[in-house]
């Protein structure tokens, strides 16, 4: 599992549980009221190595063209 949570608040301004309930490998904010706070950091992991073809094809890609905003109004 990877990634983290992020924890709302019920109607009594509770969160909806504590950050201990969440696995380990996973990071948790806490959010309150309009603000998120940092309860516990996602751990580090090491990357890993993308394949040499892999990175290659997206080296070589080309970003799609953008459509103008007068042919955005057709659609």
């Amino acid at each position: 599992m990877r990634g983290g949570f992020v924890l709302g608040q019920t109607a009594k301004g509770r969160h909806i549980t504590e950050p201990e309930t969440i696995p380990p490998e996973c990071g948790v904010m806490l959010r309150e009221g309009e603000r998120l706070t940092l309860a516990r950091p996602a751990p580090r992991r090491p990357l890993e190595k993308m394949p040499f073809h892999v990175w290659m094809s997206l080296a070589k890609a080309a970003p799609m063209a953008r459509l103008d905003e007068s042919e955005q109004g057709l659609l």
